[in-house]
């Protein structure tokens, strides 16, 4: 059995995830131990609770998991060892007994973090599971929201996977291999949104291993969309004053060459129904000539003005923009997992490197062999200098410059 240290670098839910994803994967018994140790709430709360159990309940085993309850500081997991099962005798095996999960968090806990749990389990058990149906939270603070996760996180990721054309059943270079339904919207403090997530048809035949990526060449900037939102009691003109203002701040950003000044710079607010409670938000897409997904977002709170929401959200972008990587701060340390499993050497270009990918690198350097380096090619700015206001992070809490993660995978097969 392998100890880990809860408290150990960004030292929350992220590394209770990972680890047990690879565990469940990779038959490797952990022990988890000063889980969450120093926040404010020590230890596991719902939403982390939730998504230990979604991967695990996903890969199929329950058994051998030990203290996942709310308030607990340490887990165990020993995974019962999986039998390798290939071609016919593999569709054979699950024709009768794939599945549809329905998940309730029970509280507003991100819906985001809980598919970040079960996806990398789920890629390699598509026999096992058609469809994700998870309730909770849908946009909640510190945490993707779900549009992040449906408009630049599944698009990227979709890279890792391999074109498959088997039968009529095809997977083209512009389809995703995941699709995303929000059924029903849910905020902070009651939930209860629906998201439903369906794997494509020919993702049945899938069982690894993954492609390697390399997003490494950003190219020009050619377009920024801007989506700010509001529902329930919350009037129209909350999410247009946030998104009109964003949309103010990444002209003028643009105008004075901090940006391109040639990009489209577009805005769509967006009403949305069916929810439960009221919010307002905002979401921007930064979109390159190569291909490459930067984002940020904003949630309402009645202690700022719409117009200071969109701001921060725009500037937390162009200071992704002016950081030069082809990833932002949000998505760099999810794809981590996903270059461990790889079949051969992955490479990201990141801005600034985060604690939350620091920690990603060194758990999947403890318990699997893929082999990380981490290069960094330029000094930066520190995000406080530039935006006036602290990363989510604190100032420790992110390395400036630009980085290039380099990882030669495992080349995992279910």
């Amino acid at each position: 059995m392998i100890e880990i240290d809860g408290s150990k670098g960004e030292g929350g839910g992220q590394l209770c995830r990972n680890a047990l994803a690879y565990s469940s994967l990779l038959d490797i018994p952990i022990r988890i131990h000063s889980i969450r140790k120093n926040r404010s709430k020590p230890g596991l709360r719902a939403q982390h609770t939730a998504g230990i159990n979604l991967a695990i309940d996903v890969c199929g085993e329950r058994e051998g998991l030990k203290g996942c309850e709310v308030g607990s500081t340490s887990i165990e997991y020993c995974p019962k060892e999986k039998k390798s099962i290939q071609g016919e005798n593999l569709e054979l095996q699950h024709k009768d007994s794939k599945k549809d999960i329905y998940y309730d968090i029970g509280t507003a806990g991100s819906i985001c973090l809980l598919l970040q749990a079960a996806l990398p389990c789920w890629l390699f058990n598509c026999n096992k599971v058609q469809t994700l149906t998870i309730q909770g939270g849908t946009n909640a603070s510190m945490a993707p929201q779900i549009d992040y996760f449906e408009q630049v996180f599944v698009p990227t990721l979709s890279k890792f996977l391999p074109v498959l054309n088997e039968k009529n059943l095809d997977l083209s270079e512009k389809d995703h291999f995941l699709s995303v339904h929000v059924e029903k919207r849910g905020y902070y403090p009651i939930g209860k949104g629906v998201v439903q997530c369906t794997l494509h048809p020919s993702m049945e035949r899938f069982h690894g291993p993954l492609k390697p990526v390399h997003i490494t060449n950003r190219g020009k900037c050619t377009k920024i969309h801007i989506q700010s939102f509001y529902a329930g009691k919350c009037p129209k003109i909350i999410a247009l004053k946030m998104g009109k203002s964003a949309q103010r701040c990444i002209q003028l950003a643009s105008k004075h060459q901090e940006i391109e000044e040639d990009m489209k710079v577009t805005m769509e607010v967006i009403e949305h129904v069916p929810a439960v409670g009221s919010a307002s938000g905002i979401l921007i897409i930064a979109e390159t000539e190569s291909g490459c997904l930067l984002a940020s977002s904003g949630l309402g709170d009645r202690r700022d003005k719409p117009e200071q929401t969109g701001v921060k959200a725009a500037e937390d972008l162009i200071c992704d923009l002016r950081a030069g990587g082809c990833v932002d701060e949000w998505l760099q340390d999810q794809l981590i997992i996903f270059m461990a499993l790889a079949n051969g050497t992955s490479s990201i270009k990141t801005g600034c490197l985060t604690q939350h990918t620091k920690t990603a690198i060194d758990i999947a350097s403890t318990l699997t062999s893929a082999k990380f380096k981490v290069q960094k090619l330029s000094d930066g700015e520190r995000k406080t200098d530039i935006t006036g206001v602290d990363s989510r992070y604190g100032k420790e809490g992110y390395e400036p410059g630009q980085h290039i993660i380099t990882c030669e995978g495992i080349g995992f097969c279910a």
